[in-house]
């Protein structure tokens, strides 16, 4: 089975949402593209499971 990472997605308004690695698993959403991303970078370090519904602080 092939481990797929987190990803980011545009929303509305300018605004990003981090999901995944399934489509139906979503992180949540955030204010810029650098804290999408960032997230995305520390997801794979704490685990997508610890960090589903959680809002960037």
């Amino acid at each position: 089975m092939t481990t797929r990472p987190p990803y980011v997605q545009p929303a509305a308004e300018g605004t990003y949402w981090v999901s995944g690695p399934l489509r139906t698993e979503t992180v949540g959403p955030v204010g810029t593209a650098q804290e999408a991303i960032a997230m995305v970078v520390e997801l794979p370090a704490t685990g997508l499971r610890s960090c589903l519904g959680q809002m960037p602080g």
